[in-house]
């Protein structure tokens, strides 16, 4: 029931504005080529741009209801979306983020285990250096230098034995992206390059001035745009 009277209306006002766009047409041919030149003519124009602003209020009347509808039902699809999804996105990075912590937390644990090794190979390989530079020593003092030599040569090229520590595992499908955000903290003291002037705010601060022509604000002109307006 409720949506053949949906229906019904929306058909309706398909019809009403069909006899809007009818009542338009002429109006517009007419406003395009009309001519003033004798107060019949002026007469004639002002009951035409009367009739104008009939259609104009038609229309508003019909349509705007529609446009406020759409907005409020706008507003509320946000809203809803809005809070539905909150909820969600806060469960996704309090779990996700916990799998992130143990991940970075095993990254430093291999990055500590990695570094712990090769400075036990490095301390290997100088503890074997030193060895054979003291057989090189003893050798020296023994008189052999030729094995003095080759021991000598022997501690030079020795190097810690390569490290092989398991890497930290890897969750596939969940990583880490950094978002950039702004928290305005003191409005007052953000630099104007950063601030949007209002419109709204210039006109009422002139109008508050009562228009006064000597009402000035740096990097704007305030000017009167003529329009046509109508009395009935």
């Amino acid at each position: 029931m409720m949506q053949a009277l949906i229906d019904v209306a929306a058909e309706g006002q398909t019809a009403q504005l069909a006899i809007f766009d009818r009542d338009a047409h002429p109006l517009l041919q007419w406003a395009a080529s009309v001519t003033v030149t004798c107060k019949a003519d002026a007469d004639m124009v002002t009951a035409q741009v009367h009739k104008i602003d009939r259609v104009i209020k038609g229309l508003k009347g019909l349509l705007e209801p529609n446009i406020e509808r759409l907005n409020a039902d706008h507003k509320a699809a946000v809203r809803e979306l809005k809070d539905r999804i909150e909820p969600l996105m806060a469960a996704k990075r309090g779990a996700g983020g916990k799998v992130l912590a143990w991940q970075d937390e095993e990254k430093r644990k291999a990055a500590e285990a990695q570094a712990q090794a090769r400075a036990e190979a490095e301390a290997k390989a100088a503890a074997e250096r030193k060895r054979l530079m003291d057989e090189a020593k003893l050798q020296q003092f023994m008189g052999d230098d030729k094995a003095a030599m080759a021991k000598t040569f022997e501690a030079a090229v020795v190097q810690a034995a390569p490290v092989v520590v398991e890497a930290a595992p890897k969750v596939k499908g969940l990583f880490s992206r950094k978002v950039p955000k702004v928290d305005i903290l003191d409005m007052g003291a953000v630099p104007r390059e950063y601030c949007e002037p209002s419109e709204h705010r210039l006109l009422s601060a002139w109008r508050a001035s009562g228009h006064s022509p000597t009402f000035t604000v740096p990097g704007c002109k305030f000017h009167m745009d003529e329009t046509v307006t109508t009395r009935t």
